[in-house]
C-alpha cells in the first residue's frame, strides 16, 4: 500500500479528510461501478479489500448523489441515442453510441424502446374509450382538410416530398457519440436486434404521422421508393373505400385486392408521373392569354384502354307506380365481381353492416391491397389501433366517400348518423365535394339536393376562398379545357389537380373505369386532354341543375351577393384587391373556354349555365374593379389599370383586346351571351325601377315560389331561357360526327335574330315547337314545378327528343 503513503502532492493519505479520500478513489469507484457495472456492494467490499478503504452502502449512495454518478443512462440520452442512430440507419449507415466516452450496451438502448413501446400502448389502449392526449385519426385523414389530394396519390407528385428529413443531420449532446463501427458483419447477415428494434420505432413514428394527416412530414421521412410504396397503398385503400361506397347494398360484401384488379395493366409502382397527361400546369401567374395550350404529347395513354367518345345523360321523370317483380337470386357462387349484371342485393343480415366499420376492418385486414403488411413504410397495426378510437372520423370519412361515389341511400344512412350523434361536419367541405364529383350521367343533381337536405351550408367558401358556384365553374374548367386549376386561382398550390378529375361530368368514365385504372397504375393522374370533348348538353344541365338546386330556399339572397374566389388579383399599382362577382367569372371562365376548350366548342354549355345564374336571380349589373390586362397576363407596369366593369362590359372589353383566332363557331357563341347580358341588365333595371303594382302584373299564383319575375320584363330573353332549357331537355349527340347542338337550335340563326333586334329566332320557335310562356316568364305548364324536374311535355308542344337510348340514360325518378 505504498501508494496510500504519499501523494504526488498534497497532505499525506493518512492525514485526508474523508471528502479528500472520497476524491482520493474516484477515478477506481467509476470504473468498478460504470465500466465494469459491478454491484454497490461488491464495489463497496473491493475498496475495503485491497485499497482499505471501508464505507457503507449507504455511504457509496450518499457520495454517487454528490457526484451525479448515474449507472443508468438518463431517459433524455437514451432518446437522443436512438434518434441518431435512426438517423444513421436511413443513410445506411451502421452505427455504435458512447455515453460519456463508455460503449452504450445495445441491450439497454432495446429496453429503453421496449419500454418507451409499452407506455404508448398504456397511454393509448386499443379498446374502449381514449385517455386524454391520445391519438386519433386527424379529420379529413383522406382528404386534406385543404382538399389537396383527390387520389392520395397526387403526395409523390409535388416537389415538396422529394428529399428524405431522415438524410438530415441530428445535433447530439456533447456528452454522446454515434460513430460507424469498425465491423459490422452479424451471424447470417441478419439485423441485429437493436436494428430491429430502431426500425420498428420508426415505422410507428410514422403511423403516427399518418394517423394526425401529416403526409407532408410522413413522405420526407421516407425515400423514393417508400414513397411509392406508400402512396400505392394510399390509392388502393382509396379506391377500396370508394367502390365499397358507390356499391353499398349490392354485390360483393367484401372487396380484396383481387376483386379490385389492381395490376391487371401494369405492375410498375405509381407516383412516375409529375403531371396530369395533356393538361397546361403552369404557374398561373402568367394570365389567361400566355400559357400553352394542350400538350401535342399523347404518350399519356398511347395503349390501354380509353373512354368512349360518346356522352351517357340522365332524365327527371315522375315513375308510373308498378308492381316489381324481384329477379331470381343469383347462387353465391356465380357473382361475378367484374360483372355488375352477376351482382345481387345484399340479405337483409348483410344490411346490418356498417361502412365506417368497412374501413376499419379494411385498415385491420389489409386484404384490399396487393401490398404485404411488412412491405409498409410505417405501422398498419398502430393505424389499424387509432382507428378504433377514431369512430367519429371514421363516421365523417364514410359520409365523404358516400358523396363521392354518389351513394344517396348510403349517403342518407350516415347523415341520419351524424345528426343524431351532432357531429360538425362543415370541415368535410361535402357541398364542394359533391359538385367536385358531379356525375350528369347517373345522379345530376340528386347527390347535391341530398346534402343541401340534410346540411344546408351552401354559403360557407372552402378553405382556398372558393364558393359552390365557383366549384362549379372549375368542373367546367377541368372537364372541358387542357388548363390547370393554378391558371384560375393563384391559391391553388402547385403540382396539385383538380379535385374530381377521375370522374366524368359526362359519364365516360368514373374513379374505376378500366381507362382510370390503367392510368393510375402507370403513374398518371389527372385527364388526358384527348379524352376530354365540348362543354355539352350532359354537362351542361348537371351544372344547371345545380346551380337551381343551390339557389333555392333562405339562402337566395346571401348567395345572390357573394364574392366569386376565381380570378382574383391584385392591382400592381395600388395594391386593391381586385375581387368580383360569379357573373364576372362565369365571363371569364367563357374566355378560357374560347381559348383552351376542345375542337367544335360552341360556347352553348355557357349560354345555359349564364341564364340559370341570371334566373336565380345573380344581378346583371353588378360593377366590380377589374383589371382586364392583368387577367389576359399582359400587364406592362406597376401602374393602376382597373376600373369599375360589369359583366357586360367586361364581355364586350375582352375582345377589343387581343387579336383572337377562334373559330367562327366560338365567335357566334361569344356574341350571343353577350347579347344575352345585355338583355338580363334591361330586364333588372326595369324590375328594379317597377312599383310593387307593377311587379304585381307580372306574378302568378303557379310560379310565385320557384321564379324570378325580372325575366319577364324581356320578352326576348324568357324565350331565349325557354329555347336553350327545351334543347337541353331534348338533344343529346348519339354518334360520333353527330352536331353537339340540334338543328333546332341553330346559332347561326339566333345570333343574325338578336343583332337585328327581332327576337328569339330558332327551329324551336319559328317552328311553335315550344309550349307558351306564362304570363311570369316561366314554362307555360299549369302545375307548380321545379327547374331541375321539367318534363318534355310541360314545354313543348309535341314530341321530339332524342334521348330514348336506354342503354345510355338513367332515369332519376321525381314525385
Amino acid at each position: 500500500m505504498d501508494n496510500l503513503t504519499q501523494l504526488d502532492s498534497g497532505p499525506l493519505y493518512f492525514d485526508m479528510t474523508v471528502s479528500q479520500k472520497w476524491e482520493h478513489w474516484k477515478e477506481k469507484i467509476e470504473r468498478l461501478y460504470i465500466l465494469e457495472n459491478r454491484k454497490l456492494p461488491d464495489v463497496a467490499q473491493i475498496m475495503r479489500i485491497e485499497d482499505g478503504f471501508d464505507m457503507l452502502d449507504h455511504q457509496y449512495k450518499t457520495q454517487f448523489g454528490k457526484w451525479k454518478l448515474k449507472k443508468n443512462i438518463p431517459t433524455n440520452k437514451k432518446r437522443a441515442i436512438v434518434d441518431s442512430i435512426q438517423t444513421r440507419a436511413a443513410l445506411g449507415k451502421a452505427s455504435v453510441s458512447k455515453y460519456k466516452g463508455q460503449d452504450v450496451p445495445g441491450h439497454k438502448l432495446r429496453r429503453f424502446l421496449k419500454n418507451e413501446k409499452r407506455s404508448d400502448l398504456i397511454q393509448r389502449p386499443p379498446h374502449g374509450p381514449p385517455a386524454q392526449g391520445v391519438s386519433r385519426f386527424a379529420s379529413g385523414i383522406f382528404f386534406s382538410s385543404r382538399s389537396s389530394f383527390n387520389l392520395p396519390s397526387h403526395v409523390t407528385v409535388s416537389p415538396r416530398f422529394s428529399r428524405s428529413v431522415l438524410a438530415t443531420t441530428v445535433t447530439s449532446p456533447g456528452d454522446i457519440e454515434v460513430i460507424s463501427p469498425r465491423s459490422v458483419s452479424s451471424p447470417n447477415g441478419a439485423p441485429s436486434p437493436l436494428t430491429v428494434a430502431i426500425q420498428s420505432r420508426k415505422l410507428d413514428q410514422r403511423a403516427q404521422l399518418f394517423i394526425n394527416g401529416n403526409y407532408k412530414d410522413l413522405f420526407r421521412s421516407m425515400e423514393k421508393g417508400e414513397q411509392r410504396i406508400m402512396a400505392k397503398w394510399l390509392d388502393q385503400f382509396w379506391m377500396f373505400s370508394f367502390k365499397t361506397a358507390k356499391h353499398w347494398g349490392i354485390g360483393p360484401l367484401k372487396w380484396t385486392a383481387q376483386d379490385l384488379n389492381f395490376d391487371r395493366y401494369s405492375n410498375r409502382l405509381v407516383g412516375s408521373a409529375t403531371t396530369s397527361p395533356g393538361t397546361d400546369r403552369g404557374s398561373s401567374s402568367r394570365g389567361l392569354v400566355s400559357v400553352e395550350g394542350p400538350s401535342s404529347d399523347s404518350t399519356a395513354n398511347s395503349y390501354g384502354p380509353k373512354p368512349s367518345a360518346l356522352c351517357r345523360w340522365s332524365i327527371h321523370a315522375k315513375i308510373m307506380p308498378y308492381e316489381e317483380i324481384p329477379s331470381p337470386p343469383n347462387a353465391e357462387g356465380d357473382m361475378d365481381a367484374e360483372d355488375e349484371s352477376t351482382w345481387a342485393r345484399w340479405s337483409p343480415t348483410s344490411d346490418s353492416q356498417v361502412f365506417e366499420t368497412k374501413l376499419q376492418d379494411a385498415l385491420e385486414t389489409n386484404d384490399f391491397s396487393t401490398i404485404d403488411k411488412q412491405e409498409l413504410p410505417l405501422s398498419l397495426q398502430e393505424v389499424a389501433r387509432a382507428s378504433t378510437r377514431s369512430t367519429t372520423e371514421l363516421l365523417k370519412e364514410a359520409l365523404r366517400f358516400s358523396v363521392i361515389a354518389r351513394n344517396d341511400d348510403l349517403m342518407g344512412d350516415l347523415a341520419e348518423q351524424i345528426i343524431k350523434k351532432g357531429i360538425d361536419i362543415r370541415n368535410l367541405e361535402l357541398l364542394h365535394a359533391a359538385t367536385s364529383y358531379l356525375d350528369g350521367s347517373r345522379t345530376c343533381c340528386s347527390v347535391l339536393e341530398r346534402v343541401l337536405e340534410y346540411f344546408a351550408y351552401p354559403e360557407i367558401p372552402n378553405k382556398l376562398g372558393h364558393t359552390v358556384i365557383d366549384n362549379l365553374m372549375m368542373t367546367i374548367i377541368k372537364s372541358h379545357t387542357s388548363c390547370s386549376p393554378q391558371l384560375i386561382d393563384d391559391a391553388v398550390e402547385d403540382g396539385k389537380g383538380f379535385d374530381g378529375e377521375e370522374v366524368d361530368i359526362c359519364g365516360r368514365w368514373d374513379a374505376d373505369s378500366p381507362c382510370v385504372h390503367w392510368l393510375r397504375q402507370n403513374g398518371k393522374y389527372g385527364t388526358p386532354f384527348e379524352w376530354k370533348h365540348v362543354f355539352c348538353h350532359t354537362s351542361a344541365q348537371a351544372i344547371c341543375h345545380s346551380i337551381d338546386s343551390i339557389f333555392e330556399g333562405d339562402y337566395r339572397a346571401l348567395l345572390r351577393d357573394q364574392t366569386s374566389g376565381l380570378f382574383n388579383k391584385s392591382c400592381l399599382g395600388c395594391a386593391l384587391k381586385l375581387s368580383h362577382g360569379h357573373l364576372h367569372s362565369l365571363v371569364l371562365i367563357t374566355f378560357v373556354l374560347a381559348q383552351y376548350g376542345c375542337n367544335e366548342e360552341t360556347l352553348f354549355g355557357t349560354l345555359a349555365v349564364m341564364l340559370a345564374m341570371l334566373r336565380c336571380g345573380v344581378d346583371p349589373t353588378l360593377k366590380a374593379q377589374i383589371s382586364i390586362s392583368l387577367l389576359l397576363g399582359i400587364e406592362q407596369s406597376g401602374t393602376c389599370s382597373h376600373e369599375a366593369l360589369d359583366p357586360f362590359e367586361l364581355m364586350e372589353k375582352i375582345p377589343t383586346l387581343l387579336d383572337l383566332k377562334w373559330s367562327e363557331e366560338i365567335v357566334i357563341g361569344w356574341y350571343i351571351i353577350t347579347h344575352a347580358l345585355r338583355m338580363a341588365q334591361v330586364a333588372w333595371t326595369r324590375a328594379q325601377d317597377g312599383d310593387d303594382k307593377k311587379l304585381n302584373n307580372v306574378r302568378c299564383d303557379t310560379h310565385d315560389n320557384f321564379y324570378i319575375p325580372y325575366f319577364s320584363r324581356h320578352k326576348t330573353l324568357a324565350s331565349l331561357d325557354a329555347a336553350v332549357r327545351v334543347e337541353l331537355l331534348t338533344y343529346r349527340r348519339l354518334k360520333e360526327g353527330d352536331s353537339w347542338i340540334s338543328p333546332n337550335f341553330d346559332m347561326k340563326q339566333l345570333l343574325r335574330s338578336l343583332d337585328r333586334g327581332g327576337g328569339v329566332s330558332v327551329p324551336l320557335t319559328d317552328e311553335a315547337m315550344l309550349a307558351p310562356l306564362c304570363k311570369c316568364g316561366a314554362p307555360g305548364t299549369e302545375r307548380p314545378f321545379h327547374w331541375n324536374h321539367l318534363h318534355v311535355d310541360d314545354v313543348c308542344t309535341h314530341y321530339f327528343s332524342n334521348l330514348e337510348d336506354w342503354g345510355r340514360s338513367t332515369i332519376i325518378p321525381i314525385e
